[in-house]
């Protein structure tokens, strides 16, 4: 990261009142492009607060928070670059799977149609089922595809599996791990502008909760549906067709962009030596440091994000960079490479995993896991 390239995430003092009641409190932090970041902590320990901080659905009280440099929702090419799925992984209820694309790609000039398309056909969702009668893992898949699709620089996930059962969890995380794997923007993150500035006006017709207003401009807002229209945009907690990311289930055979493929080859190794994940063009191979567990942490098919972390598909390409909380630990190991560790609206530590793993092995032994030290990290700041 040079000068001239701020973090896609930065949090200094960051906190939240609800009056007598701190959601979040002296939060810093900061996340570079092209991580896989996971937002760990128990339920209540302020998660939700800071997502929605960062995607503007939210105003601190106290400390600031910026996204690319600038404060979150500060302009319609910002908002452009960012994509939200929020809990529930809302989507409309009265839609058909083609209406939402047809939504999506109505809403924003830098719609993926063919993403879009393959994305759910790949998910076996029939498009023209309309999203009601779809199944909770269906729904989620839908959401992740328009997420996606918009192709956005930053992905931003609050706890999208946490209803479904674990398969279904399982196959949305290869499904990210895929969108990830091919999810590179062009340029500078794409942004399309176009007339009324491209990616949403903060404010447009049908804000609030629920809200599933449609129109010119209007559009599939859950929390950041980003209507690109002229200028307006539905927005609203729960309300519609956001989402985050599209992606076929299965093994992840990482979608071949211009230039390669993210391809993990042999996730989930333990012991002696490392990962060596290939990806971009023309393959970098990244050490995923050596030891017992590591090879845990970037177990499934995009592993630790490190995968990529700056181009994937060749020059010009940037890999997307996710944000996705869970309170399970087992399946933030599954797709990322970067953890912050909240609870009692605290941040209690922050960073790759891989630098966060060996201090606590310092302390506790080479055998100690990622599971090991989150839970370590969450029985401090609970103590504190």
């Amino acid at each position: 990261m040079t000068e001239t390239t701020p973090p896609v995430l930065e949090a200094r003092g960051l906190g939240k009142r609800y009056r007598t009641r701190r959601a979040l409190a002296d939060c810093t932090l900061t996340v570079p492009p092209g991580r896989v970041v996971g937002l760990v902590g128990p339920n209540g320990a302020g998660k939700s607060t800071l997502l929605n901080l960062a995607v503007g659905l939210l105003r601190p009280t106290e400390g600031r928070i910026s996204v690319f440099g600038a404060p979150p929702a500060a302009t319609p090419a910002q908002m452009a670059r960012v994509g939200f799925v929020a809990q529930d992984a809302p989507v409309y209820a009265n839609l058909t799977v083609a209406d939402h694309l047809q939504l999506g790609a109505r809403l924003n000039p830098g719609w993926d149609a063919a993403f879009a398309s393959a994305r759910i056909a790949a998910a076996g969702l029939p498009m023209k089922a309309k999203a009601r009668t779809l199944s909770g893992g269906q729904r989620a898949q839908l959401a992740l595809t328009v997420a996606v699709a918009k192709r956005p620089s930053l992905l931003i996930l609050d706890e999208p599996v946490a209803a479904l059962d674990p398969l279904a969890r399982r196959e949305f995380l290869d499904s990210l791990a895929e969108a990830v794997a091919g999810g590179g923007v062009d340029g500078a993150g794409g942004g399309a502008e176009g007339a009324g500035g491209g990616a949403n006006g903060h404010g447009g017709s049908g804000d609030g909760p629920g809200s599933d207003a449609e129109g010119a401009g209007g559009g599939a807002g859950g929390a950041v549906g980003h209507a690109e229209g002229a200028g307006g945009r539905a927005n609203g907690h729960g309300s519609g067709a956001d989402g985050t990311g599209g992606g076929a289930d299965g093994a992840v055979d990482h979608a071949e962009g211009a230039g390669g493929r993210a391809n993990v080859s042999g996730g989930g190794a333990d012991g002696a030596g490392a990962d060596r994940h290939a990806d971009g063009a023309g393959g970098r191979a990244n050490d995923y440091g050596g030891g017992a567990g590591v090879g845990q942490v970037g177990r499934s098919q995009v592993g630790c994000s490190q995968v990529g972390s700056s181009q994937v598909g060749g020059a010009g390409t940037t890999r997307m960079t996710v944000v996705l909380s869970s309170h399970l630990v087992s399946d933030l190991e599954r797709v990322c490479d970067h953890l912050i560790i909240l609870t009692a609206a605290r941040i209690q530590a922050a960073g790759a995993v891989t630098e966060l793993l060996a201090a606590h092995r310092a302390v506790a032994g080479p055998a100690a896991t990622v599971e090991d030290m989150v839970l370590a990290a969450l029985a401090e700041g609970g103590a504190r």
